[in-house]
């Protein structure tokens, strides 16, 4: 090989550019297999048959990555309350992460689980989910709007975003419950996700 250090040097811009796109730091051969217990847990969360317990190999499987372990965080508390709906979109949030090593923003989604957490008194979990709701909402709103012109939605940003404000406002305003189909709406049909 006549330049070594030139092929060294490709091997770390390769390397560097391949952790970039995948933040992720879960084991490229722990994905499937994380992937595949998120599959179980799943349909364990569709059966309303999870418990914390059974979170205990997928928390194996994701240790060390930050992003991972926070989402599994929250998972914990859904499934501590029975709250079975929330749980299996926390599961599809990190299957798409070890898909794309890309974070969501969802600032409707993160709004939904503040009021989850705020009903059953998770005062910590509660304000992480409102600063992710209230940091991520001047960037979604672009992102969210692009989106929408290559996949519409049939939602209006611009009111989505209006509420998103107006219930931000009211929580440091002191209102922090919601009506359980307001939760639902704001989980699902408002919830347009898109990479941060």
């Amino acid at each position: 090989m006549k330049h070594p250090h030139i092929m060294g040097a490709l091997a770390t811009v390769l390397l560097a550019a391949a952790l970039v796109a995948c933040a992720t730091t879960v084991a490229p051969q722990q994905k499937d297999a994380a992937k595949a217990e998120i599959g179980r847990l799943s349909s364990l969360a569709q059966d309303k048959n999870i418990t914390e317990g059974d979170l205990a190999t997928l928390d194996g499987m994701l240790a060390g990555d930050k992003v991972a372990q926070d989402e599994l965080g929250e998972l914990a508390i859904m499934v501590r309350y029975k709250e079975y709906e929330h749980a299996g979109h926390t599961l599809s949030f990190i299957a798409d992460y070890l898909d794309t090593g890309e974070e969501l923003v969802c600032p409707p989604h993160a709004l939904a689980h503040y009021y989850v957490f705020a009903r059953h008194g998770e005062e910590d979990a509660a304000a992480d989910a409102l600063a992710e709701a209230k940091e991520g909402l001047p960037g979604w709103i672009p992102k969210a709007k692009e989106y929408d012109k290559e996949y519409p939605t049939g939602q209006d940003i611009d009111a989505i975003a209006q509420e998103v404000r107006g219930r931000i406002d009211a929580i440091e305003a002191g209102n922090t419950t919601a009506s359980d189909d307001d939760i639902a709406r704001l989980a699902t049909t408002e919830s347009i996700c898109v990479p941060e």
